[in-house]
Parts: structure tokens; C-alpha cells; sequence
């Protein structure tokens, strides 16, 4: 073990003997002493594969000492047995590990530390195509210096062990790898090529610093070797061009979520691929690509952070949003797939935009638009569960147009019933008048179920089918309800007109009262001949006296 001393003022070949003090080279466990205090950049060309004890640097202001290997490039194991510290930096000027450009990069390894690494002044820099590597059991103390741990694109710093900022700045524009269990993410300055990618959690979280970032360019949760499940928090607000997220099984999921107060802007299309989860943790959301979860994936958005979408969702796993923070679809038209569930407002903003629902959404908070042309459209073969008191689409326009869509409401409570459309399949349910300000229409299955009642002053024309599900209809006010031929059931309540366009027998869901004209093309039958005990009057007439309706023998 011996100490070797740069010796030229200028750049030369690392394997030059007299390039060096003592006309010799370093060998494996020696010190290196990298100083140049005048030539503004030094070229140290040539440098091998080697381990060394340790390097120090003690360049001038302004001065940089570029190291260079051969090709397809050189490594510098750090394996530090001895008091002297294992890398240090006592000028103001810099130290460069790279060549700038593919084949010639010197790689640096920090594989032990018996002597504290800590860079006090200058700056070290991890130039494009090159790479570190903090082991295990190893610190990188950066104080009152700089440390780039990428000054380009394609270089990677993978830390095992520990990089502590106490002052200074540690910058990545290329590749962070956390490849241990637990530890932390130091703070760092990064840039739109900036990938952090988290992948070595076993058991423990990590915390991450703070990201300071004009845009993050890709941020990767993919741990394979979880034997517990694992949340890790981002720190801050933050801007995110990519983020995708893997766990290990359906027990030993990742989540990823934000922390209170602050916007995690996604710019790019998400992914929540099985086994991972994306949580809100108080935070904000704001996706301006397509997001995806796939079968097994999760996204549970628990606190009230405000969620908002500029391209739609695609689930195929669970979206579930309990907490009630604003939902927001603006920017661009998107539709929805898969079944979501939102407790929050949910508002369609745009004076032209459109959110089509081509799955299942559940909504026990209001849905509404911000102008006239924001649009709400049920796609083919979609559900619409409405829970809330006020009718959707308030503002703006609920468009009912695709076939076999059905809107079920659902509140358990008196709820109004937006008549802007014809129905296809409509649902009244749970509990209460569902109301109805004017005339209603369904082309599709009318279902009445619970204790809810269509309550209506207004006319009702039923021009598909029906089902006995227990609710009924109070129809008042010179209101006529119509049945057409597709109608199996008469459903029980209170009717002032009561049109039936049929020719067939009928059956009656529950008691009936006309209180004003009826009018049947057949005999009034049912399933069993019980229908006439389910009526009770007709004009003010019981029925056990009615004889005949409108010239039709009972």
C-alpha cells in the first residue's frame, strides 16, 4: 500500500509511470492524489481496472480533473481498510469520473469505508455513460460541496449503502437506483431525464428527500422481493412525466402516495400494475395522461385531496375514492371504463368537454358540469349509480343515448330525477320519493325496488319493460301513466290516469288506486287471477263493486 501523486499540470496517461511522483503507477490498495491547481481541465486518460484505498482531490477554483478509460470502459473500486478517508474533495475545483460519451467511461465503485467519505469542497461528477455504486455498510457524506451524481444522460448511481446531504447540492440528471431495504433517498436536484427508480425494499420503507425538479422524468417503484407490504410518501409537490409501480404478490403490495397539502402532477400516461397502489395520503392528484390499473392493481384514494383527470381511466382492478375530495374532469374528452367508485363532487369542467362512462361509475356525491355544454354520456351497456339528492348534470347535459345504459338511483332518501332524456333502463332504489319534474320516459326495463317511490305530477310514459321489485308510483295532478305493449307488470301505487296498451292478462305489483280514468284493451287478469285483489278503487269506487271498466267485464 502506497500513496501515488499526480504530477503533470496537464492531462496524460494514467499508465505513464513518470505521469506520476514517485515513477510508478498506482496498484491495487494504494492512495491517489488527483491535484491540479492551474490547467482548467486535466485529461487523465487510460485508467484501468482498479481497486484503490482511497482518492483525494485538491483541485483550484474553476479547475476540473477528468478521469478516462479505455474501452468499453474502466472501474474504480474505493475498498477503504485505513484512516484515510476513502474519497475527498478539499479544493474548490472538480472531480469528473467519465468521459462524457460511451466506451471510454470510468465506472466508480465505493465497496467499503473504515474513514468517513465526506466531500467538504469542490465537486465530484458522475459524467454520461458512467456509473456509482455505494455497497452496503457505506456512507457518502456530501457537506458544503457538490456532488452530481450524473452530470448527463445514461449514467446511474446505485446506492446500497448511504448518501447524506448536510449541505451542499447533489444533482441526477440520469439514473438514482435505491437498491436496498429501507435507507433514504437523498435530496437532490434532478432534471426531465432524471429516472429514480426504488427497488430493493424487502420489509422496511424508505423516506425520500426532497426532489427538487422542474419535471421529474421517471419515477419507479418496482420491488420484487417483498416480504411485507411497503408505502412509500413523496415528500413534496411534484411534477412527474412517468410513474410506474409493481409489487411483489397480493400480500406484498407497493403503494405510492403523496402527502398532505401537496399536487403530484403526472404527465404521462400511469400504470397501476397488479400488486401496487396509488394512494392520495392526503395529497393531490393530478393525471394528465390515460391512467390504467390493471387486474390486481389499486388505486384507494381515502383522504379528501382533490383527484383531477385530463384523459380518462381504464381500470381493471379497484378504483375506490372514500374520501371526498373535489373529482375533476377537464382538459380533453376521456371516458371511463371499468367499475369506479367516487365519494366527492364530481364535476365535468370544460364549456365543451365530454366524459363518456363506459363502465360501471358509483357516485353518492353530486355530478355536475360547470357549463351547459359539459356533457355526461352513458355508453353502451353502462351503469350509472347516483346517490346523491340533487339530480345529475345540474349544469349541463346527461346524454342517455347508448343502448342498454341504465341509471340506478340509489340514495336512500328523496332524490330529483333529471327527465333532459329518455330513459333506457332506470332504476329507482333504496328508500324514498325519487321525483320527477316533469314527463319521464323509459325505452328500456323500468325497475321500482325497496321502499322508493316515482313520485311525479307530470306524465309517465313506461315504453319497455317492467319487473316486480317492490317499490310503487305516486302519480297525481292530472298526470296520465302509460303502459305500453312491452309491459309485463303493472306496478302498485296511486295513479290519476292509467293508460295500459295492451292485449294480453296482466299482472299487478301490489295494491292499485285510480283516482281518475283507467283505460285497458283486455280483461284485467293476472298470474293466478289474484289481480283483482290488488286493486282497491277505481273513481272512488271499490273495487269489489267495479263490475266493468270502460265497457270490460272484470
Amino acid at each position: 500500500m502506497a500513496t501515488k501523486t499526480w504530477k503533470l499540470a496537464g492531462g496524460g496517461a494514467w499508465t505513464t509511470s513518470t505521469n506520476w511522483v514517485e515513477g510508478s503507477v498506482p496498484g491495487t490498495g494504494d492512495d491517489v492524489i488527483l491535484t491540479t491547481t492551474t490547467v482548467t481541465t486535466n485529461n487523465i486518460t487510460a485508467v484501468p481496472d482498479i481497486t484503490l484505498n482511497s482518492i483525494s482531490c485538491a483541485n483550484g477554483s474553476g479547475v476540473s480533473t477528468r478521469l478516462a478509460g479505455a474501452s468499453p470502459g474502466k472501474t474504480i473500486t474505493i475498498t477503504n481498510t485505513t484512516a484515510t478517508a476513502a474519497l475527498t474533495m478539499s479544493g474548490a475545483g472538480n472531480l469528473q469520473f467519465g468521459s462524457n460519451g460511451s466506451g471510454g467511461q470510468v465506472n466508480l465503485i465505493i465497496n467499503q469505508v473504515t474513514t468517513a467519505t465526506v466531500l467538504t469542497a469542490g465537486g465530484v461528477s458522475i459524467l454520461s455513460y458512467a456509473s456509482l455504486t455505494i455497497n452496503a455498510g457505506t456512507t457518502l457524506t456530501v457537506n458544503g460541496t457538490t456532488f452530481q451524481v450524473s452530470a448527463g444522460t445514461s449514467s446511474t448511481c446505485t446506492n446500497s449503502g448511504t448518501i447524506t446531504l448536510t449541505s451542499g447540492t447533489i444533482t441526477c440528471s440520469g439514473t438514482y437506483v435505491h437498491n436496498q431495504d429501507g435507507g433514504t433517498v437523498p435530496a437532490m436536484t434532478c432534471g426531465t431525464g432524471t429516472v429514480i427508480t426504488i427497488s430493493g425494499l424487502i420489509t422496511t420503507t424508505c423516506t425520500i428527500g426532497t426532489i427538487t425538479a422542474g419535471t421529474l422524468g421517471t419515477f419507479n417503484l418496482t420491488c420484487a422481493n417483498l416480504t411485507s407490504p411497503v408505502t412509500v410518501t413523496l415528500p413534496t409537490s411534484q411534477t412527474i412525466t412517468n410513474v410506474n409501480l409493481s409489487g411483489t404478490d397480493a400480500t406484498n403490495r407497493v403503494t405510492l402516495q403523496g402527502v398532505a397539502s401537496s399536487t403530484v402532477l403526472v404527465t404521462n400516461a400511469i400504470e397501476i400494475t397488479q400488486y401496487s397502489t396509488l394512494s392520495n395520503g392526503a395529497g393531490n392528484w393530478l393525471f394528465a395522461g390515460l391512467v390504467t390499473i390493471d387486474a390486481g392493481g389499486i388505486c384507494s384514494f381515502s383522504n379528501n385531496g382533490t383527484l383531477t383527470f385530463r384523459n380518462g381511466i381504464a381500470n381493471s382492478g379497484t378504483f375506490t375514492q372514500s374520501g371526498t375530495g373535489a373529482v375533476q374532469f377537464n382538459t380533453n374528452n376521456q371516458a371511463i371504463s371499468g367499475t369506479v367508485s367516487f365519494a366527492g363532487v364530481i364535476a365535468v369542467s370544460g364549456t365543451s368537454l365530454t366524459v363518456t362512462n363506459n363502465g360501471t361509475v358509483n357516485s353518492s356525491n353530486q355530478l355536475t358540469g360547470s357549463a351547459s355544454g359539459s356533457t355526461w354520456i352513458q355508453g353502451n351497456n353502462s351503469v350509472l349509480n347516483y346517490g346523491h339528492a340533487t339530480q345529475p348534470m345540474t349544469t349541463g347535459t346527461l346524454t342517455l343515448t347508448g343502448t342498454n345504459n341504465t341509471v340506478n338511483y340509489n340514495k336512500a332518501g328523496t332524490q330529483a330525477i333529471n327527465i333532459s332524456n329518455s330513459y333506457v333502463n332506470l332504476i329507482l332504489s333504496g328508500s324514498g320519493n325519487k321525483t320527477a319534474a316533469s314527463t319521464l320516459t323509459t325505452t328500456g326495463l323500468l325497475t321500482i325496488s325497496g321502499t322508493a317511490v316515482l313520485s311525479t305530477s307530470h306524465d309517465v310514459a313506461i315504453n319497455g319493460t317492467t319487473v316486480c321489485a317492490g317499490g310503487t308510483i305516486n302519480a297525481t295532478s292530472s298526470s296520465t301513466v302509460t303502459y305500453a305493449t312491452t309491459a309485463l307488470y303493472i306496478i302498485g301505487g296511486t295513479y290519476y290516469n292509467l293508460t295500459v296498451n295492451s292485449a294480453y292478462y296482466w299482472p299487478f305489483c301490489g295494491a292499485v288506486s285510480i283516482t281518475h280514468t283507467p283505460t285497458f284493451l283486455h280483461n284485467i287478469k293476472t298470474v293466478n287471477g289474484i289481480a283483482a285483489a290488488h286493486i282497491k278503487s277505481v273513481n272512488g269506487i271499490a273495487w269489489a263493486h267495479v263490475k266493468e271498466v270502460n265497457g270490460v267485464f272484470k
